[in-house]
This record gives C-alpha cells, sequence and structure tokens, in this order.
C-alpha cells in the first residue's frame, strides 16, 4: 500500500471447524501517527465488532508522512458465542518513487543564442516533486548549459 489515501485491504481472516464466524472484534489500532482504520470512510475504534459482511469494507488511510508496518489487532466470534485468539493484521506502507517524464524542446536554429528550453517535468502519485537531478550532458560542442 502506498500513503495516497484510504485504500480497501484485504478481509480479516478466521475460521471455526464446527460454526460460522458471527462477528470480528477489533481489539487494537494502529498508532494515529501512521494513519486510520475506516470501515465504509468512518474511523473504527479499538473494540469495534464489525459483521462478516462489514469487514468488507475496511480501508487503511495513511498518513503521508508514514513508512513501515501498520500493525492492528482483532479476534473473531463464532455463531456459539467463542472468542477467538487475537491475531494481528500488518499494512505494509510505502512511497511510491517520483517519475520524470520526457521532454522534448522545440527544434532550434544553432544561430539562436541563448535559448530558454521548456521545464522539467515530474510527477508523484503519492507526494509532491520538490527537485530533479540532471543526469547527464550534452557533448561538448552540441550545447551550452547556462
Amino acid at each position: 500500500m502506498n500513503n495516497n489515501g484510504a485504500t480497501a485491504i484485504p478481509s480479516l481472516i478466521a475460521s471455526d471447524p464446527d460454526g460460522t464466524i458471527a462477528s470480528y472484534t477489533i481489539e487494537s489500532l494502529p498508532p494515529a501517527y501512521q494513519g486510520v482504520l475506516l470501515l465504509g470512510g468512518i474511523p473504527v475504534t479499538a473494540g469495534q465488532v464489525l459483521t462478516p459482511a462489514e469487514i468488507s469494507l475496511l480501508q487503511f488511510d495513511p498518513n503521508p508522512a508514514f513508512t513501515g508496518n501498520a500493525i492492528f489487532e482483532y479476534s473473531a466470534t463464532d455463531n456459539s458465542g467463542f472468542t477467538s485468539n487475537s491475531a494481528l493484521y500488518t499494512i505494509p506502507v510505502n512511497n511510491l518513487p517520483p517519475t520524470a517524464i520526457p521532454v522534448v524542446a522545440p527544434v532550434m536554429p544553432n544561430s539562436n543564442g541563448p535559448t530558454a528550453i521548456p521545464s522539467l517535468v515530474g510527477s508523484d502519485a503519492d507526494g509532491t516533486v520538490v527537485s530533479y537531478t540532471i543526469s547527464s550532458l550534452p557533448l561538448p560542442g552540441q550545447a551550452f548549459c547556462y
């Protein structure tokens, strides 16, 4: 998962060999600095009980400054009222790298003298491009960079 807004997470998993799972309880939440666990866009609270149908609506909205593993804990309750052990749910959050976008300058006669070239362009799906690095220059005699 990247830190670009709320994203659906895979469903919680539990099984009961002699019955069915009736509900899930969110036992603990990731710290707020990591992000927010959401149910249909509304923040989940520790101790909140969810139906099996509701778990497909869970989302995680990572804090834009956070990268790492966000972890919460949950348990399941079966149709007889028995509760499982707690399980950890780990959500890896990463920062996607920016993308440089190729730019082609218009044709210029070699007698133009110093001429502005188009701006450098980049995009960052989960942030802002803050700088550019020029990794190669024209060969000597082809152009002069000012």
